[in-house]
């Protein structure tokens, strides 16, 4: 039996079930990253140095299109038949030319 303590799965005897870690702690670590970039803003914005059109569009812009980006992501690394799926895309993309 399996109870769920701060985020980390914990058996009754204590010792922690660690085998699904990363996706245990990355839910966390965005959470954190947003406190931490929203309290960046509000020190910026309290000394006029945020430019609030562009700001507002590019968190508009970056919150539409992350499906997309998760969705391919997701299409990449679970379709390792195809040509187009290998570890090495990003690489093959940014390849000088």
């Amino acid at each position: 039996m399996l109870l769920d303590v701060t985020g980390l799965s914990l058996t009754l005897n204590g010792r922690a079930n660690l085998h699904d870690l990363v996706n245990q702690v990355q839910p966390l670590s965005l959470i954190l990253n947003g406190v931490t970039a929203f309290f960046a803003l509000v020190g910026f914005a309290r000394s006029g140095l945020v430019a609030w059109r562009p700001a507002i569009m590019l968190a508009v812009l970056t919150t539409v299109m992350a499906p997309l980006g998760a969705w391919l992501h997701r299409s990449w690394m679970h379709a390792s038949s195809e040509s187009f799926a290998s570890p090495q895309l990003p690489s093959l993309l940014m390849r000088p030319s």
